[in-house]
């Protein structure tokens, strides 16, 4: 049992065990049982083999069916999603040029918060709003959930720690990471590129950015204020670790890039 609840607690096993006993201490062919009741057992069983049989063709078809798609080759490039999500996206979402924009396609998995608003009054606490597909925001809530378990996909991760940082529940920041995950499916359909090289899109922006960072420390570090030069090097830190780089990649950009002695000698202490 151990197997199919991993994540219950130990109670849940203990009851799931009594239900059982008692389950077996009703158990009517302890008595003489009639023989029709016998050969309408054998006949749910036996339909019973036959839906499984049904199950598994619809899916043999469905995954030859999904291989036609290059869209659907792409979404499996993301962390998380695996055969029956991508299929299930892929035929929810059709045409990706029906969705001009990534806030077209959050408000046709239900994802955009409502509105409710009247005079001067702003709602503080919006739902969102479930209009469009069910299955679609389905699929993208267990993609989401997908990615966060055992840490598949890192990216979603920090942006889930991040949101919980800022003090926002658990579900919250799951609904946000789905909005997150919309975004991404939107723009890998659009460019038509995996996930991966929507990551090294970004590295290499972000290697672009740091020269520039470097001539304004050097601005900033010849004026008579340190704390300018301490506000905006924390401003830039958190730039770099919004774009989720980590601090060895962020050195080895330092150290490839042109730095003059002094600069170097005074940034090393701030971490």
């Amino acid at each position: 049992m151990r197997q199919f609840g991993a994540k219950r607690p130990y109670t849940w096993f203990l009851d799931k065990a009594a239900q059982l006993k008692a389950a077996a201490a009703r158990n009517p062919f302890q008595h003489p049982v009639c023989h029709g009741h016998v050969i309408s057992l054998q006949m749910y069983i036996q339909m019973l083999f036959q839906y499984q049989e049904h199950i598994s063709r619809l899916k043999k078809e469905i995954d030859s069916l999904a291989q036609t798609f290059e869209d659907y080759r792409l979404i499996q490039t993301v962390p998380g999603i695996g055969d029956k999500i991508a299929a299930t996206i892929t035929s929810e979402m059709g045409d990706i040029d029906q969705f001009p924009y990534a806030k077209n396609l959050t408000a046709y998995a239900g994802l955009d918060p409502s509105v409710f608003e009247s005079g001067k009054y702003k709602a503080s606490i919006n739902r969102i709003t479930k209009r469009g597909s069910s299955r679609l925001r389905q699929a993208l809530y267990t993609a989401v959930q997908c990615g966060l378990t055992k840490n598949r996909n890192k990216k979603l991760v920090a942006f889930y720690n991040r949101k919980r940082n800022e003090g926002k529940p658990h579900k919250v920041a799951v609904i946000a990471c789905a909005n997150k995950l919309v975004n991404w499916i939107h723009g890998m359909f659009q460019r038509q590129e995996v996930f991966e090289k929507c990551d090294k899109l970004n590295l290499h922006l972000l290697i672009l950015r740091v020269p520039l960072l470097l001539i304004r420390l050097v601005q900033v570090l010849s004026q008579p204020y340190p704390q300018r030069f301490l506000d905006y090097f924390q401003h830039e830190m958190k730039v770099l670790l919004v774009s989720q780089i980590d601090l060895g990649t962020f050195f080895l950009l330092l150290t490839t890039s042109i730095l003059p002695p002094l600069s170097f000698n005074i940034i090393i202490p701030l971490f």
